[in-house]
């Protein structure tokens, strides 16, 4: 009998939801070595099967052919080798050399899982899990969620080591699905994961201590075995504490190389981090063309910040010519997102009529918006506004009240008008 080790040394993928069980064995083999397998194959040999579907899916001494790998997985599953139904059921539910067709998938984890295949088991609970709607000739299959078959599973993985396992269970008390919500079991089952060396679980284990304001060097500690194991939520918030210096020492070169990381797989306000570093030139070298790329980048994904630069870059031709509508556009879509600096820019742009018509009950609008931001330029023309009843009914307290908290809040403008007027309200007037 093939032992459970033996077997888990011979399975193959490691795809995104699908841990890795081992790595594909070393293969040198030339045409002769193909042929003396083929042989072997053919009189049955299961083990000379699957090697061909491992020659074959990673072309190995021959092209590469996921469609001749799935055949020989196959083979080697019907003569019952636990890592090639393993591998079969993979390639049902990747639709890796087939067409996808989840039933057989599930099938064929279950063989696999009965074989000892740990990994199988594990795969069966995240079906479970969600439950599927599966798409057939004759229609749609619904597939159920079992909470109680996925914890049971996971659990049985969980025991016997299975860190990824722990890790799910984590997460559903945590969230509270399928699961009564239990933060205590959530954590010792994240812990049990994290104690496995499960890089996704550090990742959790650091957010959750941030929540808890635990000590910055714990959360850096976490962040940065996640990170060194790819887990891509990870690199913006490690490039944050090299920025800020929190919890090690400040390092603005490393913090960009993190950013930039995440940047490359598709996080959109590390996209926007990295425009600005572009941008600001004082840490890589300024380079318009490469912040305008990562910003355009980053807008797309609707990120206010980048929308903004990109209004900003429009309204100051910094890389093309001036272009108000277009930098108001942009500033509108930011602002929409509530971003307080483009909301002060739609507002002074309503404001003064520029390229649009002036309009100051608008005006006030997202000034109000960008002054409950705190942000002081609109607390100070919201002020203004108050006191010269532009757009809004007049009020010399509300007035001088939102001058205050700009004052307050370190506006220049706002400290010298404040200064500068009498004390007899019907005296005051916008210098």
């Amino acid at each position: 009998m093939v032992s459970k080790r033996t077997v888990l040394e011979k399975v193959i993928f490691s795809l995104l939801f699908f841990y890795i069980l081992s790595l594909p064995l070393a293969y040198s083999d030339n045409l002769d070595t193909i042929k003396q397998l083929r042989k072997s194959a053919v009189i049955g040999d299961a083990e000379a099967c699957l090697r061909l579907g491992n020659i074959y899916y990673y072309g190995k001494g021959v092209p590469r052919d996921v469609y001749t790998a799935f055949k020989w997985y196959s083979d080697a599953a019907y003569k019952d080798n636990a890592a090639a139904k393993f591998n079969l059921a993979i390639c049902y539910d990747q639709g890796i050399g087939t067409e996808k067709n989840k039933i057989k998938a599930l099938q064929w984890y279950k063989k696999a899982a009965d074989s000892g295949v740990l990994q199988a088991k594990y795969n069966m609970a995240l079906f479970y899990i969600n439950g599927a709607k599966i798409p057939t000739d004759a229609g749609a299959v619904i597939f159920e969620a079992d909470s109680h078959k996925a914890i049971k599973l996971l659990k049985e993985c969980g025991k016997l080591g299975f860190a990824p396992a722990n890790r799910e269970l984590a997460k559903l008390y945590f969230e509270g699905r399928k699961v009564k919500c239990d933060q205590d079991a959530g954590l010792s089952f994240l812990l049990k994961a994290v104690s496995g060396k499960d890089p996704e679980s550090f990742y959790i284990l650091a957010k959750i201590y941030i929540n808890k304001h635990e000590a910055y060097e714990k959360v850096v500690f976490l962040l940065q075995y996640a990170a060194e194991n790819n887990i891509i939520e990870s690199f913006e918030m490690l490039g944050v504490y090299y920025e800020t210096g929190k919890g090690i020492k400040q390092d603005k070169k490393a913090a960009f190389k993190y950013y930039l990381m995440a940047a490359e797989n598709g996080v959109a306000t590390a996209q926007a981090r990295v425009g600005e570093y572009y941008t600001k030139g004082n840490i890589v070298e300024e380079n318009i063309w490469d912040a305008r790329y990562w910003f355009n980048k980053a807008a797309e994904q609707k990120e206010p910040f980048a929308l903004f630069m990109l209004g900003t870059f429009a309204e100051q031709g910094i890389g093309e010519k001036i272009n108000k509508i277009k930098a108001f556009k942009y500033f509108m879509q930011s602002a929409q997102l509530g971003f307080d600096k483009a909301q002060y820019n739609l507002a002074t742009y309503y404001s003064n009529g520029i390229n649009i018509g002036q309009d100051n009950d608008m005006a006030v609008y997202w000034y109000r918006k960008a002054a409950l931001q705190m942000d002081p330029n609109a607390q100070r023309e919201l002020g203004f506004h108050y006191i010269s009843g532009e757009g809004l009914s007049q009020s010399y307290n509300f007035g001088l009240n939102w001058l205050n908290a700009a004052k307050d809040s370190g506006d220049v403008k706002a400290s010298s008008f404040m200064k500068s007027i009498s004390i007899s309200p019907q005296s005051i007037v916008r210098r």
